[in-house]
């Protein structure tokens, strides 16, 4: 896993200076998803292998699972979301509460 997410990073890299984006000139985020299913010891052990990875320098952050992903990219991009729920474009407020479980 580590392999690969270290091949990610110097992909994104590279790809940012073929834009003519170096990575001391742009403040970036990453925010990685895990499965639903996966405990806080495998949450933690996907957080350790991210950080020792070159995401590691940057802001990266392992914090959502994936249908929590899900459903704010829903919140956010669906008109039929907005309308319902009072949102206009430019104006989205997500509060996002999560039960935290302690093994």
């Amino acid at each position: 896993m580590q392999d690969f997410l270290e091949g990610l990073y110097r992909h994104l890299i590279s790809t940012l200076a073929n834009e003519g984006l170096s990575t001391n000139e742009v403040d970036y985020q990453v925010l990685f998803t895990v499965p639903a299913p996966f405990s806080s010891a495998a949450v933690e052990n996907f957080r350790r292998i991210v950080m020792g990875t070159g995401f590691g320098n940057h802001s990266a952050e392992v914090q959502l699972t994936e249908p929590e992903a899900a459903a704010l990219y829903t919140l956010k991009t669906q008109p039929i979301m907005r309308r319902m729920n009072g949102f206009e474009v430019g104006s989205t407020r997500i509060i996002y509460f999560r039960q935290l479980l302690i093994e």
